[in-house]
């Protein structure tokens, strides 16, 4: 005999059947028409002709498909297409074969599993980048230090909690610190928010008082940062995915401090009455810190250092500028300008000493600020003559050479004007020029100020 195996076809047209006949007759046709189609099977076999032969259904050869597999060692595939069979009941033909199974099922696994693992390499690096990238963004700041230190409170205070909640239901399972979630969060900010606020400098805190809402935003901000960080970590939590201030406790805990915070600033006026707390300078303070920074002092290390303490207390005072602002503040920011003060007479321009600013707090999209300062009638509130006074201070009390003012274009990274290295110099530096001044250095001089001339205030770094 010929072909042993039927060929595979597919319905490319179909033609109505005849009109109906009685059912009797029915019967007489499709036995007839069986017995014929089985004759003709066995006269054609043999000579290569069609497997099926039908009044209604005409059928083709199908066109195979690629496989979309990859071509693994080891992994077999197979057809597990059977022999054809139309929905009409207008043919005769055989029923598919059973499918083979593939004997390369635990190859496809360990491919699927080594890309598993491979995905999963690519996320921990991409993961450690931006790490990497949000930490550097924090080093010249106080965030990361600030952050760290509500971290370890939030740590110490959840294992305080879960300890105490033991011993009142000790068939209560534990929950660990890690990883945040909202519903933790909200426990620890209403400990916060129950806190008297601290003393600036000391361990001991104000009665009565209460911690603000810009501590209480922080505190946030501190978790959001460590759960949005360290979320990688905990796919198969889904509450350690959700971002903090979307959940309706903590959302409500950050508004009401929010609303309550008049009312916390009207405490607070009581309690600076009585000597515990201040918003700002007066003029008489602030002349008295000035002149403190350059009475009894010897040696050019220690004039230069109260020339330098002035200059920042004035300057930022001035301003208006946050502590940052002062660290970051170089020698190529500085630049003179003038406005009208048609009120002397008309025309006339007051000479302003100004400076630009496009990395503060406030402002982290490369915005161009500009600040000014006047020069002041009192010599001793002078932001200008502080200034002046800073960069004598530099070249004739540290003696301190000239900085290079021509551009070294053979710095390609510079670009088309060139590297100046006076440009990197910092007004207000610690132990160097080309670096600034670091936040403890900053905080520990103007609370030495503080404390000498017996103020106390609510800001340390940007109290003007």
């Amino acid at each position: 005999m010929g072909s042993s195996r039927p060929q595979q076809f597919r319905v490319v047209s179909y033609d109505p059947p005849s009109p109906a006949v009685p059912r009797k007759r029915q019967r007489e046709v499709a036995i007839s028409g069986l017995a014929q189609r089985h004759s003709n099977n066995h006269a054609t076999m043999g000579d290569g002709g069609p497997a099926v032969a039908s009044t209604f259904v005409h059928y083709e050869m199908p066109r195979r498909s690629p496989i979309m597999l990859p071509e693994v060692p080891g992994l077999r595939t197979t057809n597990r297409e059977g022999s054809p069979h139309p929905a009409s009941a207008c043919g005769a033909v055989s029923r598919p074969g059973a499918p083979r199974v593939v004997a390369g099922a635990a190859a496809l696994a360990t491919v699927a599993g080594s890309l598993q693992q491979s995905i999963a390499q690519l996320e921990l690096e991409s993961h450690d980048a931006r790490v990497k990238k949000a930490k550097l963004d924090q080093d010249d700041k106080q965030t990361g230090s600030s952050y760290d230190h509500h971290v370890q409170n939030y740590i110490k205070y959840w294992t305080a909690f879960q300890t105490e909640r033991r011993q009142k239901a000790p068939d209560e399972v534990p929950v660990p610190a890690f990883p945040i979630t909202a519903l933790k969060a909200s426990f620890f900010l209403e400990y916060e928010m129950s806190c008297e606020k601290r003393r600036y400098g000391k361990n001991d805190t104000v009665a009565g008082s209460n911690v603000g809402k810009s501590h209480v935003s922080q505190v946030i901000s501190a978790l959001e940062s460590w759960r949005r960080n360290n979320a990688y970590l905990y796919k198969e939590d889904p509450d350690a995915q959700v971002s903090l201030r979307s959940d309706i406790h903590v959302h409500t805990a950050e508004s009401s401090t929010k609303h309550q915070e008049p009312k916390r600033i009207d405490k607070a006026q009581a309690l600076k009455a009585m000597g515990s707390s201040g918003d700002t300078y007066t003029p008489e303070e602030l002349k008295r810190c000035s002149i403190w920074c350059l009475t009894d002092v010897s040696g050019s290390k220690q004039i230069w250092l109260g020339l330098r303490d002035c200059a920042m207390l004035l300057l930022s005072s001035m301003m208006a500028f946050r502590g940052e602002s002062s660290r970051i503040l170089e020698w190529s920011d500085l630049f003179m300008s003038s406005i009208p003060m048609d009120d002397v007479r008309a025309g006339y321009r007051v000479p302003v000493l100004a400076t630009l600013a496009d990395n503060a707090k406030h402002n982290q999209q490369g915005r161009l600020d500009e600040h000014g300062a006047i020069r002041h009638r009192e010599v001793e509130l002078c932001p200008v003559g502080g200034l002046a006074l800073l960069f004598f201070g530099f070249f004739h009390v540290l003696h301190l050479p000239l900085p290079e003012l021509l551009p070294d274009f053979d710095d390609a990274a510079c670009g088309e004007y060139g590297r100046r290295d006076w440009y990197g110099y910092h007004v207000f530096w610690g132990k160097q020029p080309a670096s600034p001044m670091s936040y403890d250095n900053h905080r520990d001089r103007l609370r030495g100020i503080h404390k000498e001339n017996e103020i106390s205030i609510t800001k340390v770094t940007h109290a003007g």
